[in-house]
């Protein structure tokens, strides 16, 4: 397992690499009670890498197996990306979204909603790299300080 330099990863979520490694890029937040499990039984039972890339936000209860997730996405609350799914760069996966198996989110798309809707909107990989900058410089000194009063 590989953790990018200035990633958060908040201490009640589960990396379980059962199946391969788990790679997670730089400026990468991953919140309580997320689920990231490479599958064992992948690839002919060789398993597989996960790859997430840098700047993503993955929040609170997602559950991610797919094989790839690019730069600067939003993983919502609840979103479960299964295994053999992927999702490119400035994607957002909208709050209890299932992503069918193997389904490919191209860049800059939305999914949306029960039936997995989706737009289009190529300005999200921008945005979302300026909030993700924005969201670490509030948490780190705030979790700093927690791990002060803890030791």
């Amino acid at each position: 397992m590989s953790i990018g330099e200035n990633a958060l990863i908040h201490p009640k979520c589960e990396i379980l690499a059962w199946g391969g490694p788990i790679d997670i890029g730089a400026n990468t937040i991953i919140e309580e009670r997320v689920r990231i499990i490479s599958d064992p039984g992948a690839n002919g039972g060789n398993g597989m890498v996960i790859s997430i890339g840098s700047n993503n936000l993955i929040e609170v209860g997602a559950v991610v197996q797919a094989a790839v997730v690019g730069d600067c996405n939003v993983i919502e609350c609840k979103a479960v990306l299964p295994f053999g799914s992927t999702v490119g760069n400035g994607c957002v996966v909208g709050p209890a979204v299932t992503l069918a198996n193997g389904q490919n989110v191209p860049d800059g798309t939305v999914v949306y909603g029960s039936e997995r809707a989706t737009r289009k909107d190529d300005s999200l990989a921008e945005k979302h790299k300026q909030e993700q900058q924005i969201r670490l410089g509030v948490l780190r000194p705030i979790l700093e300080k927690a791990h002060k009063r803890i030791t």
